[in-house]
Formats: structure tokens, sequence, C-alpha cells
């Protein structure tokens, strides 16, 4: 699984590997949207709050007060909010423990699309002016409120909700897709610039 998280938001994810092939990074998810989310992180009462969503679905999880301590829990609190908003959705945990065990091990790259953390920034835009109450990690009901939202992206491909658009790709055979390296470019040189010495410019015009 793969988070493409902001410049801004990069440290919050510091205890999670990274990788460093970020082209790769950018090829995973482009031919993987359903197994890569976009993060960045908005600050309410001086407290740190994660917006993650989903590349394919948009599928939302919010995730609070994450200070020095709980950026160590990360790995165990992401799929943790992952198992609630496919709940949230009306995803079966059999399906569930499906989707996690393909997606594997969270890496951390930076964002690759655009209209994404167009979508993230746009949720917490909204967030900003909500009343949040801090005390729980995961916050059930804003992702709750946010898993029936309205995304004009959505709309566009016929989705009324990320909900429905999980449960439509949940419905399917899940498979990662391995990304495809490309070989390096190779120039033959068949060009000999000594041999320009030995033209003789002197009838040259100018």
């Amino acid at each position: 699984m793969i988070i493409g998280a902001t410049k801004k938001a990069q440290p919050l994810f510091s205890a999670l590997p990274s990788i460093e092939d970020k082209e790769y990074g950018q090829q995973f998810a482009q031919i993987n949207p359903l197994f890569s989310w976009h993060a960045n992180y908005i600050n309410v009462n001086r407290k740190k709050v994660i917006i993650l969503l989903n590349d394919q679905t948009l599928t939302p999880i919010i995730l609070q007060d994450i200070n020095a301590q709980k950026k160590k829990q990360l790995s165990k609190l992401i799929p943790e909010a992952i198992r609630i908003a496919f709940e949230i959705a009306g995803i079966s945990s059999k399906k569930t423990d499906e989707y996690l065990k393909l997606a594997g091990d969270i890496q951390v790259t930076i964002t690759s699309n655009r209209s994404v953390l167009g979508s993230v920034n746009l949720v917490a835009e909204e967030l900003s002016d909500f009343r949040l109450n801090i005390n729980q990690t995961i916050n059930r009901e804003v992702m709750t409120y946010f898993s029936n939202y309205i995304h004009s992206k959505l709309t566009k491909q016929g989705y009324f909700s990320s909900a429905e658009a999980l449960r439509e790709a949940l419905n399917k055979s899940l498979e990662v897709l391995e990304s495809v390296e490309t070989e390096p470019y190779l120039i033959e040189k068949t060009w000999d610039y000594s041999k320009f010495s030995q033209v003789d410019t002197s009838k040259f015009s100018s």
C-alpha cells in the first residue's frame, strides 16, 4: 500500500518506510489506485489531524491528534481506520481482510495525482470548519459524513459517493499489478567530431 503525502505532511509519516524510487511509487499509484492513498493534514486546536483519501474511490480516513507518540503507531492505526472506513461503506470483514492482505505494508512517497490531492485539500478546507472531538484518534463520525460526500470526480464516473465507489471496486476480483520497468534509452554514438578539423573553411562565406 502506498501513501502519497504532501511535503508538509511527510514528517508525520517519518516512522513508516519510504520509497526511494519515486518514479516507481508514481507508477504503482497510477496502475493500482485502489491500493494507493493521498494524505495531508490540518491543525485543529494545535492538534494535527491527518486526512487520507483513496486514489480510486476517495474513501476517507480521518486520524486526529497525531503527536510524536502516535506517529510511531501509524502502521497499525491506518489499517484499523481502513477497516472502519470499509465497514461504514458496508464492506464485509472478509473482503476487507483480502484487501489489506493484498495491500501489504505501508510505504510513503510523494504525491502523484493532482486530482486526488485537490479532493484531499477540499476535504481539509471543509474539515477546518467542523467542531471535531479530538479525544478520539479515528473519527468515525466525520468519516461517515465524507463517505457520503458528493465528489464531482466521482459523479462524473457515475457514483453518488465514495462509499458507492468503494462497494463497486471491491465487488470485483482484487489484484495488485506490478509496475513495468522500462528499459533505459541507449544512444549509439555514430558521429566523429574530429573530422571537422580537416574541413577547409577558408572558402566558406560568413
